[in-house]
């Protein structure tokens, strides 16, 4: 029997949703932070409170900064918003690390992944 050692310090639930990405650029000036106006398109794999992995189109490096938009629930009208980093980026996907998130989203992501976890049982 092979025994997997999970190296994740939060529990995970499957997010299998569109997730809108935007770059965050620094500014001419270098002080202050730009969103940018296209968005890359990408679907969600699963989620923690400190993150996200996503099925992506395009490649990105570790390191970049982007603006998340995506929703926990679909038949849900408002979205949730983030910012992350790339931690990892492979052909295909990558994962993105939770940066600023408000507290109310981070709950309902905690509440999503007891439920993943009791359902598990």
């Amino acid at each position: 029997m092979k025994v997997v050692l999970e190296r994740r310090n939060y529990p995970r639930a499957r997010l299998a949703e569109p997730i809108k990405m935007r770059l965050v650029i620094n500014s001419h000036s270098g002080y202050i932070l730009e969103i940018q106006n296209d968005s890359l398109n990408a679907i969600g794999r699963d989620i923690s409170e400190s993150g996200i992995q996503a099925l992506l189109d395009t490649s990105l490096k570790p390191g970049t900064i982007l603006k998340v938009v995506f929703k926990l629930d679909p038949s849900e009208a408002k979205s949730q918003e983030a910012y992350v980093d790339v931690i990892w980026a492979r052909k295909g996907t990558g994962g993105f690390r939770f940066l600023v998130m408000d507290e109310v989203t981070r709950k309902r992501i905690r509440g999503l992944v007891d439920n993943a976890g009791q359902s598990a049982l």
